[in-house]
């Protein structure tokens, strides 16, 4: 007698040899355009792998795809790479090794933006979806990963949707990745972070171009020598948020002739036709870099002026120009006057608008000027004459005594012994004393 049993096998599970993998996609948003930097850090168990497959958002490029050490992950050795699908989705990684254990992969991504409300300052904000590139969902058996995003000071950013993603710190988005993500795009700074887990996610941004803040601060330097006055004018700028495409100033007409501009990579022009706004008896100019200006810097303007030469006793009246920054929004500087040794300088009226400085210690930073005789400040509208008078030198003593007190005493001997003790101020550190004939 025969018996058959018959035993149900258990349903099969599919076996991920991927067991975790932990992701961090840093975004880069610019004006012009999107690039994302992935960086994947797997758990290999089992068998190993030779190839990783990515879902890749419609619309991007694949710039770089390469193996990366990483969060104590060794990097992979990629061999090739391609998209499949009929979008064009489905990034495969081909591995010319076998991958075990903790290992780590980086792609590079990029696409262009048509927004032309980030092109310039505008009212208007453009919305940007933002869909993030993960580890092919069918690949893995537990994914988990952080977002960082990254975009310049000219860009006000928000978010608009947030779907599955929970907003951290940019302190816990980096925990545990590779630190030199952190210094990877100069110029820009990060704005959002956020974790997600298993669940779908979606994410777009709320982008608007910020307005440019302009700032400038003016030395203006006037050098008086006999028969001219030097003048240097240097423009200290600062643009935040946005490029310029020019710096504007108005030019006493008078100056505008002999104006000389001696910055390099600094073009100048006279604006033709004069504006509407151009303050009365100047002349419009405009400063223009080889591209936008933006950030800090300085240009340096010089022009020369014949006076009267001047005899011992006489005098001159020379009225310091201004130089007008237009459409900033914040502009202040100091005056200087400096002179020759034989020459005095003072203003002619109360100066308007102006507040008196010591030139050794209140000029403004990176200001330096040698023999500096005066020094004023101001903040808005002024008006500033000066008298020059020239004098003769003459010689003065260096030494002055005071008081003065002598003990001498007559001893046995026919010996004098003397002290002197003198109450004095002097310019120099070493004085000369006469001594009588035959002393000791």
């Amino acid at each position: 007698m025969c018996c058959f049993f018959f035993f149900q096998a258990p349903a099969t599970t599919e076996i991920y040899p991927l067991a975790l993998h932990d992701a961090l996609p840093i975004f880069k948003l610019a004006p012009e355009g999107l690039s994302v930097d992935l960086l994947v850090v797997y758990t290999v168990q089992r068998a190993g792998v030779f190839r990783l497959e990515l879902d890749i958002p419609a619309g991007y490029d694949v710039r770089q795809v390469r193996g990366r050490e990483a969060a104590k992950a060794t990097a992979v050795e990629v061999d090739s790479h391609h998209l499949e699908g009929d979008d064009k989705t489905r990034l495969v990684v081909n591995l010319a090794r076998k991958a075990l254990g903790r290992v780590a992969l980086e792609v590079t991504l990029a696409r262009d933006l048509d927004e032309f409300d980030l092109d310039k300052p505008s009212e208007k904000p453009a919305e940007i979806p933002l869909p993030i590139p993960q580890v092919a969902a069918d690949t893995v058996q537990q994914a988990v990963g952080r977002v960082v995003v990254y975009a310049p000071e000219s860009l006000r950013v928000n978010p608009l949707n947030a779907k599955g993603l929970r907003s951290i710190s940019f302190t816990e988005a980096l925990e545990g990745m590779d630190a030199a993500q952190r210094k990877r795009w100069p110029g820009v700074r990060p704005v959002l972070a956020f974790a997600f887990g298993q669940e779908a996610t979606s994410l777009s941004l709320w982008a608007q171009r910020r307005r440019p803040q302009v700032t400038i601060r003016q030395l203006l330097v006037a050098r008086i020598d006999n028969g001219v006055v030097k003048f240097e004018a240097t423009l200290f700028y600062e643009v935040l948020y946005s490029g310029v495409p020019s710096l504007l100033i108005d030019v006493p007409d008078d100056v505008a002739a002999s104006l000389r501009n001696e910055t390099a990579g600094i073009r100048d022009k006279v604006v033709e036709p004069p504006p509407d706004d151009v303050a009365e008896g100047c002349t419009r100019w405009s400063l223009a870099g080889q591209t936008e200006l933006i950030g800090s810097g300085q240009i340096k303007l010089v022009w020369e002026k014949k006076i009267e030469k001047l005899d011992v006793g006489s005098s001159v009246e020379v009225p310091v120009p201004r130089l007008i920054p237009v459409g900033v929004d914040r502009a202040w500087g100091q005056i200087v006057l400096a002179k020759a040794e034989t020459i005095d300088v003072h203003p002619a009226d109360e100066p308007a608008g102006l507040r008196p400085i010591d030139p050794q210690y209140d000029l403004m930073p990176g200001a330096e000027v040698a023999a500096a005789a005066a020094a004023f400040e101001f903040h808005d509208d002024w008006k500033l004459d000066v008298v020059a008078t020239r004098y003769e030198l003459e010689e003065v003593k260096h030494t002055s005594i005071q008081r003065a007190v002598l003990r001498m005493v007559v001893t046995r001997a026919d010996k004098i012994t003397v002290q002197a003790l003198y109450r004095m101020q002097s310019a120099r550190q070493r004085l000369v004393v006469k001594m009588p004939p035959e002393v000791d």
